[in-house]
């Protein structure tokens, strides 16, 4: 006949992922925590039985039967449920707990569970040899055992006994392993030849009370779009204003409970179309665009509720046609379907000409002139180009260039002229590159930052005598 050793243990408070989360001991539920192997049908609490596990190389017909009969760690008699091990002469097993965290604020923690050997509860009394039982603690899944407490089974009456263990030697309670390790190293009592036993253990029971001082505050938040608490728990999308709870460690390690006054405020959209003249700088003044024609465009600015507001823009952005035709007479601005007006003068403030609002314009004397055009509901002005009807005299220009060609720097002699108010350049297209007042000499010296190319220059004096000459450069 085999012997066996039966040892059961019970664990109420473990979760489903292995770890029994037994913090805060005693803030919000002072009290008892306890663990077993009840049916996990009737304790939902209860974990698997392989939350359990087993170190050793004891051999046995039994080492730790499951609850089902078949799997490990626990054992259905008929004195209720339990973990039972049976074991071989010589041989030891432990049985390891689950981790368990039992947090920082942990005062007078004690360790209880009954244990008895089950030769009661088998029915055969006198066949099984006495079983030595420690039990161990060890912090984190890498440490080293310590014993707590060393039993040595041996009871006549095969009864039930209750064990309490200090736990006040466990240094760091945040990842706790508990275990039981028994060792069979006795023939039975009645039958010596026999050289199996038994032990069962059941209703672990952790107790201890809370060293911890929960604290309040009370804090208004006013923000836009969302809100996640302080823990990360929650987070608020309802725009309105409400009174929302939450919980985070303190400094001393306990709860601090949060009561917090929280306003939101929504972000809105909004589309609109804008139309401008050669560019567009959006609401926020962050970006200026310039290219012509139809796009969208976004930007964000601030709300009448200080939060986001994004703006979808369908911006057109017109321009206006200041070419001019000058090459032939009347000068014709290029722009259709414009309006046009004609200027005389190239400084920041030219006169318009009376009645001249034609597409086309002849100037009736030498001078500057220039068009102001206004298409698209835009306006702009066109360059400012010089017109003479004089030609070009050469065999009796009044006045020298040299050297000409030029690379740049020219002297004008001019051959005593008298009264000479305005010098001006203008390219083989009439517009001005150059313009210069003349206060008297008889040669001026210039240094020209031209393109290469045919230039007319033109002396003007105070009784509005043109004289004029080619320059070339190259």
């Amino acid at each position: 006949m085999k012997k066996i050793l039966l040892f059961a243990i019970t664990f109420l408070a473990l979760d489903s992922f292995g770890q029994t989360q037994i913090e805060p001991f005693a803030p919000s539920v002072p009290g008892t925590y306890i663990g077993g192997f009840g049916s996990v049908a009737v304790l939902a609490s209860v974990p698997g039985t392989t939350a359990w596990t087993v170190e050793g190389s004891g051999t046995g017909s039994y080492p730790f039967v499951g609850d089902d009969g078949a799997t490990v760690f626990g054992y259905t008699g008929s004195v209720g449920n339990y973990c039972a091990v049976g074991l071989s002469l010589g041989s030891t097993l432990t049985l390891v707990s689950p981790e368990m965290n039992f947090g920082v604020n942990t005062n007078n923690p004690t360790l209880t569970f009954k244990w008895g050997q089950s030769q009661l509860f088998s029915g055969l009394p006198g066949y099984y040899n006495a079983q030595q039982l420690e039990v161990l603690y060890k912090e984190g899944s890498g440490g080293s055992w310590n014993v707590l407490t060393t039993i040595t089974t041996i009871d006549a009456a095969y009864s039930w006994h209750n064990e309490i263990v200090d736990l006040s030697a466990v240094s760091d309670f945040s990842a706790l392993y508990i275990g039981f390790r028994v060792t069979c190293n006795t023939p039975g009592l009645l039958y010596p030849t026999f050289d199996y036993g038994e032990t069962v253990i059941d209703e672990i029971v952790v107790t201890g009370t809370s060293t911890c001082t929960n604290t309040t505050n009370s804090f208004s938040v006013n923000t836009c779009g969302s809100y996640t608490v302080p823990s990360g728990d929650e987070t608020y999308n309802t725009p309105g204003t409400q009174t929302v709870m939450d919980t985070i460690p303190n400094t001393a390690g306990c709860d601090s409970v949060l009561t917090i006054s929280l306003t939101l405020k929504a972000h809105t959209a909004n589309s609109i179309t804008e139309t401008a003249c050669f560019s567009y700088t959006v609401p926020s003044g962050d970006e200026t665009y310039t290219t012509v024609g139809t796009q969208t465009v976004m930007d964000t600015i601030q709300n009448v509720a200080g939060c986001d507001s994004v703006l979808t823009i369908n911006l057109t952005i017109n321009s206006v046609d200041t070419s001019l035709t000058i090459n032939t007479f009347p000068i014709t601005a290029n722009a259709t379907g414009a309006a046009y007006q004609w200027l005389e003068g190239c400084d920041s403030s030219p006169s318009s000409i009376s009645g001249e609002t034609n597409q086309s314009f002849t100037p009736s004397d030498f001078g500057w002139y220039s068009c102001e055009v206004t298409q698209n509901g835009c306006t702009d002005t066109s360059t400012c180009y010089y017109f003479e009807w004089e030609g070009i005299d050469e065999n009796n220009q009044s006045f020298d260039i040299y050297p000409n060609p030029s690379k740049g720097s020219i002297i004008l002699d001019l051959n005593s002229i008298q009264g000479l108010q305005t010098m001006t350049i203008a390219d083989m297209n009439g517009k001005i590159v150059v313009h210069d007042q003349i206060n008297g000499g008889s040669q001026i010296n210039y240094s020209l930052n031209l393109e290469n190319g045919i230039y007319i220059i033109s002396l003007v004096d105070n009784e509005g005598i043109i004289r004029r000459s080619k320059l070339i450069i190259e």
